[in-house]
């Protein structure tokens, strides 16, 4: 059975987002550089200390519910990540394709949600950006009552 004859028969097709509708370079750019450069600027640590400081923290909270949570980060590094997120807003892409195949199975008339473990600000950015939710039936967020709002 080929991909398209799945689609045939399907009614319901549930859609992760990052790394499989958007482009996971916003995110990579976000942790790697963009949050260590803030964090060392905020604690008078060399860049480089401050992402290894980081990446321990990323190891360690792994596997965890409040990875994803950016109240539990901007608490724990105090700082801002919403607002360091809106900073990088521009970095914020579709993957190849991924818009033409929402369009293309939104033709079809099954049900499409998303499901995704983004916290619901970070969604909230980037369906600012690139109306991704207007793709879907219902849009369900893992931090959705794990996480409070910053807003």
């Amino acid at each position: 059975m080929t991909a398209r004859d799945a689609l045939e028969d399907c009614e319901t097709l549930l859609l992760d987002m990052d790394g499989t509708l958007l482009d996971l370079a916003y995110d990579n750019y976000m942790w790697l550089t963009h949050i260590p450069r803030a964090y060392a600027a905020r604690h008078g640590l060399p860049e480089d200390a401050a992402r290894e400081r980081l990446l321990d923290h990323y190891r360690r909270m792994q596997g965890e519910l409040h990875w994803y949570c950016l109240d539990h980060w901007s608490e724990r590094l105090d700082l801002d990540i919403l607002a360091l997120h809106r900073d990088e807003r521009e970095r914020i892409g579709w993957l190849p394709g991924a818009q033409r195949f929402l369009e293309a199975v939104g033709e079809r008339g099954m049900t499409v949600l998303l499901v995704t473990n983004s916290h619901r600000d970070t969604l909230d950015l980037k369906s600012e950006v690139t109306g991704i939710e207007r793709y879907f039936e219902r849009v369900h967020s893992r931090s959705e009552g794990l996480c409070t709002r910053s807003k």
